[in-house]
């Protein structure tokens, strides 16, 4: 099943529920419950996660820098 989304994220986060329940078609039941980030038992496993969440925040950033300069015909 593909389906399109036209528009922008906030949209669509606003009709997620929606969403599920349309593709649910009744066979599941779907409730709207927040999302809570859980810390990893062991201290050591958040401390790998803090570290490899970090690097991949700054490989987005740098990755953002390029594409501007790209879309701005600097590089």
């Amino acid at each position: 099943m593909k389906i399109l989304i036209e528009g922008s994220q906030e949209e669509f986060d606003e009709k997620r529920l929606d969403i599920l329940k349309a593709i649910g078609a009744g066979k599941f039941e779907i409730t709207e419950k927040p999302v809570q980030m859980r810390r990893a038992f062991f201290n050591a496993q958040n401390q790998m996660m803090d570290h490899w969440d970090a690097d991949f925040k700054n490989m987005l950033e740098e990755l953002k820098k390029d594409i501007e300069k790209v879309i701005d015909g600097k590089l």
